[in-house]
């Protein structure tokens, strides 16, 4: 699955972690590829647990390329793909379930 226009936040919506190196987040963004939603569903993750070369696996198995950054949230933290990937520790083998 793909998650486009993402942001790093708290479970509510609008609210930007400022701090993502040190947060348990969550992703809010529109899921591309699913087998649960259509294209373009605006949808939260489960907090993140970690990441698998370049896709970010989360509590439940699920695993998320991470695509265009919300353009908002990039000018609130700067370089935020980069410091989402620096934070989350790299996880071996296979996710539960992709979607």
């Amino acid at each position: 699955m793909k998650l486009e226009q993402w942001s790093l936040q708290d479970r509510q919506p609008n609210t930007f972690i400022q701090l993502p190196e040190l947060a348990v987040p969550v992703l809010h963004g529109m899921v591309y590829g699913s087998d649960h939603f259509p294209d373009g569903t605006y949808i939260v993750t489960s907090r993140l647990k970690g990441k698998r070369g370049e896709t970010v696996v989360t509590v439940t198995g699920h695993e998320y390329e991470v695509g265009f950054v919300n353009p908002e949230y990039e000018k609130f933290c700067p370089g935020a793909l980069e410091r989402l990937f620096k934070g989350l520790k790299e996880m071996a083998g296979k996710g539960v379930d992709h979607g």
